[in-house]
């Protein structure tokens, strides 16, 4: 059975609500300067709940690309 309360867009819109979290976390993720990232989706999220729309090797990670309009 898959744990909807610990989704990724839930945590997302609890961030983006400003309120804090209770979640406990059932997954790989990371939160580096306001950003969300799942290893089990490959997802990057900002702080405003936007998805990365690319991403390019560099020599030591990669390089996450954003729309400059959303």
């Amino acid at each position: 059975m898959k744990n909807l309360y610990d989704s990724l867009s839930n945590r997302v819109n609890i961030e983006k609500k400003g309120m804090n979290r209770y979640i406990p976390k059932k997954r790989k993720d990371k939160k580096l300067n306001n950003f969300i990232y799942t290893q089990k989706e490959d997802k990057l999220i900002c702080q405003k709940g936007y998805s990365f729309i690319g991403k390019t090797w560099q020599k030591d990670g990669f390089t996450y690309y954003f729309s400059a309009s959303s």
